[in-house]
């Protein structure tokens, strides 16, 4: 064990290194696996990216109406492989669906001809 140590009331957090100590967490399958410092590594990059992804967003958001009201919702349903492409492409532009999706619907509205 390492002597990098802080306690937190009942809690005590160690640095250990991962590669060294048997660690274990619960699996996808439910059984015990061992966690290491790899694990360790892809969980903080994994961390960071959400983290990144997510910082600027606002719960609730600001109102995009030009008036201030709150705006209004628009639902669609969509079969489980659309809505994986949607959340596949928006990860790749940084964005929430939401923003995302309605990036899609204002740059179509903008570019369609009416009754089109």
């Amino acid at each position: 064990m390492s002597d990098s140590r802080i306690q937190v009331g009942d809690v005590v957090i160690e640095d250990v290194d991962l590669d060294d100590e048997n660690i274990e967490v619960i699996g996808p399958n439910g059984q015990p696996k061992r966690y290491t410092e790899s694990d360790a590594e892809r969980d903080a990059a994994e961390a960071a990216a959400h983290f990144e992804r997510v910082r600027h967003l606002v719960p609730g958001g600001k109102s995009l109406s030009k008036d201030g009201r709150h705006s209004p919702r628009v639902q669609v349903v969509v079969a489980q492989e659309t809505r994986d492409e949607l959340d596949r492409r928006a990860r790749a532009a940084q964005m929430s669906i939401s923003k995302y999706t309605r990036r899609l619907i204002e740059d179509y509205l903008a570019n369609t001809p009416q009754g089109a």
